[in-house]
């Protein structure tokens, strides 16, 4: 039997620590940055995921990454959290 594909959250910007390590730095937004950006829908939520340090790949890999969860992720989600709580969980 194979193993379900992972359906991942659409990736709009990578993120670096700044040096004195208050705020994120992003890239100038090229093409692709701006295809995954017209994705998105209103009722569609943005997440700002941090990485573990053990997860980057080097020290040059982003510390963060700034990602979009779809509109039908997002009622999916509260769909079930409705049906957990109406089932006592």
């Amino acid at each position: 039997m194979a193993k379900d594909k992972k359906d991942y959250n659409t990736t709009i910007v990578p993120l670096w620590e700044t040096r004195n390590g208050g705020a994120f730095m992003s890239i100038e937004i090229g093409p692709e940055h701006f295809d995954a950006i017209r994705t998105m829908q209103v009722g569609g939520k943005l997440v700002f995921k941090l990485l573990k340090e053990e997860y980057r790949k080097s020290e040059k890999s982003p510390n963060a990454y700034l990602e979009y969860i779809s509109k039908d992720k997002v009622e999916a989600f509260k769909t079930a959290r409705a049906n957990d709580a109406d089932a006592g969980i």
